[in-house]
């Protein structure tokens, strides 16, 4: 074969690639990602599922459990007596006397902040001194006394400072004439020591009447604080 057709062969068969562009190289670095939607965590089987569950109930199992006597207040042979329904009898025996003293209760209170009236701790220690001393006398003791009426000191030293209170509030309009004692005394010797006899007798029976008319002015300063409040009621007892 002719050496000058061999060389037009060999050209035929050659074939220059194009130049690589820095366009071209930027775009083959980039690596190919193949994209797919992004599985939704609820779509995803989870074998964990049924142990989560039990879990949960497992919890509020337990803590029923612990908060029983929040919903349960007794059971009768396995039959249950709810929070709820103990309230609802207490409200249609009591409900009606409980929500009078409580709404008493903050309007005392109300005045007694209005007219700048304040019990110390000295006050209350002086009149918890004398039931406890009243206690001793009658063989018992303090907290066999709490037990018995079913109340704790704390409730007791809040009923003495509503009871100081009503007694400086009312402390003006109370006064005891030398005849009204005598004739207290005269009515009542038989509850009196010594038959009403002697100044321990005459103290005691003065310290009585005085507690009769602070009641009796307590109730009217009530009556008073009731008319000139405003007292919406959201319940019918």
């Amino acid at each position: 074969m002719p050496q000058g057709k061999r060389k037009t062969e060999r050209s035929k068969t050659t074939k220059r690639l194009p130049k690589e562009s820095a366009d071209t190289k930027e775009i083959l670095s980039v690596p190919v990602v193949n994209e797919k939607p992004p599985v939704s965590l609820s779509m995803r089987p989870s074998s964990n599922r049924p142990f989560i569950i039990a879990l949960v109930i497992l919890g509020i199992a337990i803590l029923f459990f612990l908060l029983r006597n929040q919903f349960i207040v007794a059971t009768v042979n396995g039959q249950m007596i709810t929070r709820y329904d103990l309230l609802q009898e207490l409200e249609k025996k009591g409900g009606k006397q409980t929500l009078d003293a409580m709404v008493t209760q903050i309007l005392i209170r109300q005045e007694a902040a209005k007219q700048g009236v304040m019990i110390n701790s000295d006050e209350l220690s002086a009149e918890m001194a004398k039931i406890e001393s009243q206690a001793t006398s009658s063989g018992q003791t303090f907290d066999q006394l709490l037990t018995t009426y079913g109340t704790t000191r704390n409730e007791v030293t809040e009923e003495i400072r509503l009871q100081k209170m009503i007694e400086k509030m009312v402390g003006e309009r109370v006064s005891i004439s030398d005849e009204e004692l005598n004739a207290f005394i005269a009515e009542n010797k038989q509850f009196l020591p010594d038959e009403g006899v002697g100044e321990g007798a005459k103290e005691q029976a003065k310290e009585q009447l005085k507690s009769q008319k602070v009641s009796t002015e307590a109730q009217k300063l009530t009556q008073e604080l009731k008319e000139k409040a405003n007292i919406q009621y959201f319940l019918e007892l």
